[in-house]
């Protein structure tokens, strides 16, 4: 059917099919048959942003990405760049997608985990012989218990449905973590008070740190380059696992998401004590403001807005949901905010008058995010990483869905 192309400006095709066999008398003719198609706008249900490149679900579980394609990042076993959605290739209906700084990682329906792109740190694949780069999905390993994957700029990790946390890639900051190597994945485990914990329930990985939530109290630790605070607030110390701090870690609190961007981390937290959205790392009132508070590098709570449900981090701005209304702040260039705010560190809301927010992904120098079921990104638009050829600035605008009649 990807020949079947509606005429311009048409959104519907209606096509009539007669059928006779041929040389028979007398003639003998099937019923007229009348087929009718109807375009309907993609809806999408997940969002993820890379360096330079944006990728997308669809609520059929295919998936598109668009953007930078330099290295096969954006798996449509080319390296042709793309600024409109393409389809990833394979079969497999897919569950969730990370877009790191040059790959790209999901996980499908049957729980088997797929990467493709740069391969120069073994962020693809581990093992040794693999190749530099994957233009199309490759499988990490064989196993069907993955539950959910976090790229970074050139390491990934990733959860199965045991709780076990894996880490691969690049590690001269030890954003892998500690702990024992396995088929050239470390498995990560932390001590603390000397008791080993080895169980996670969610993981983020930024440029060179990792963070994730333990199964145990539902604390968050953080790992990696200590340099600008994004692990614990705190610019000193070494680069092994750390917990966050209050109320991030802390007894009866409750970490229920957590991000990490290029300097800086945030998390949302619940529970009887001080819940909120917490941010750490870089970030100055009158800099950069990714963390949304004017005491960088320590943890501390965004106070402008209640109820976010959803955060993302960028390499220097954040974004996030509340009340099915998308915010963002930190640095403003190319119009990577969608507002027209100058850098600050004061959650504002997305412009556009846009409903139904219910994901949204912060990349290097832009943003995508889905309202109302249609995916919108604001802006640099330098290499197609908008999905949208007109697309650029700080206006959301739908991404050109390539066969839009």
């Amino acid at each position: 059917c990807e020949g079947l192309a509606f005429p311009e400006g048409e959104a519907e095709v209606v096509i009539t099919l007669n059928a006779c066999a041929g040389e028979l008398e007398p003639e003998h003719c099937l019923p007229e048959q009348v087929y009718t198609f109807t375009y309907e706008t993609p809806t999408w249900t997940q969002v993820a942003t890379g360096a330079e490149h944006s990728c997308g679900i669809l609520d059929d579980g295919t998936l598109w990405c668009w953007g930078n394609n330099g290295s096969g990042r954006l798996g449509d076993g080319s390296t042709t760049q793309r600024s409109q959605p393409t389809r990833v290739a394979g079969d497999g209906v897919w569950a969730q997608v990370s877009a790191g700084g040059q790959h790209t990682c999901g996980i499908k329906e049957d729980g088997s985990l797929w990467c493709w792109g740069r391969n120069n740190e073994k962020q693809v694949d581990p093992t040794s012989g693999s190749a530099l780069n994957y233009a199309n999905p490759h499988q990490v390993g064989t196993d069907a218990n993955w539950v959910s994957v976090a790229a970074g700029a050139e390491h990934t990790c990733a959860l199965t449905d045991g709780n076990t946390l894996y880490c691969w890639g690049e590690n001269s900051d030890q954003q892998l973590g500690t702990g024992t190597p396995v088929d050239d994945r470390t498995r990560v485990e932390i001590t603390s008070g000397g008791t080993t914990i080895d169980t996670f329930v969610a993981v983020a990985a930024g440029d060179a740190h990792t963070c994730a939530v333990t199964a145990q109290g539902a604390n968050g630790w953080c790992w990696g380059d200590p340099t600008d605070g994004q692990l614990d607030g705190e610019p000193t110390g070494d680069s092994a696992p750390r917990a966050v701090g209050s109320p991030v870690s802390r007894i009866g609190s409750s970490t229920d998401f957590i991000a990490t961007g290029g300097t800086h981390s945030c998390a949302i937290v619940s529970g009887s004590f001080n819940p909120g959205t917490y941010c750490w790392g870089s970030g100055t009132n009158g800099g950069s403001g990714q963390v949304g508070h004017s005491s960088p590098p320590l943890v501390r709570e965004i106070l402008n807005v209640s109820n976010i449900n959803d955060i993302t981090t960028g390499a220097e701005h954040t974004c996030a949901i509340a009340d099915e209304t998308a915010y963002c702040w930190g640095r403003a260039s190319e119009g990577r905010l969608g507002h027209s705010q100058s850098t600050n560190t004061t959650p504002t809301e997305v412009s556009g008058e846009l409903i139904g927010w219910s994901g949204i992904a912060a990349g290097s120098e832009h943003s995508c995010g889905i309202a109302d079921d249609t995916m919108y990104c604001w802006g640099r638009n330098n290499i197609g990483q908008l999905g949208n050829p007109a697309a650029g600035g700080a206006t959301p605008t739908p991404v050109a869905w390539p066969y839009t009649p």
